[in-house]
């Protein structure tokens, strides 16, 4: 099954928030994963934001940034 995620949609995958079971269903259902080619850079803004609003740490947001994305 081939999945095609939006940004906001896959940053779920990373951070815990409404929607995260679905989407990390959807991932483990899928043989194949789409993302847009501006999703990367949309992703590590979405957790540059969380972590200005404080709502992962400075630790955190540098684990996330050096992840392998899929």
């Amino acid at each position: 099954m081939l999945v095609f995620f939006d940004s906001s949609a896959f940053v779920k995958r990373y951070i815990q928030e409404a929607g995260t079971d679905q989407v990390m269903e959807w991932c483990d259902k899928a043989t194949e994963i789409g993302l847009s080619s501006v999703a990367l850079p949309e992703i590590i803004s979405a957790f540059c934001r969380l972590q200005r609003e404080d709502k992962i740490n400075m630790e955190q947001y540098l684990q996330l940034k050096r992840m392998q994305f899929i």
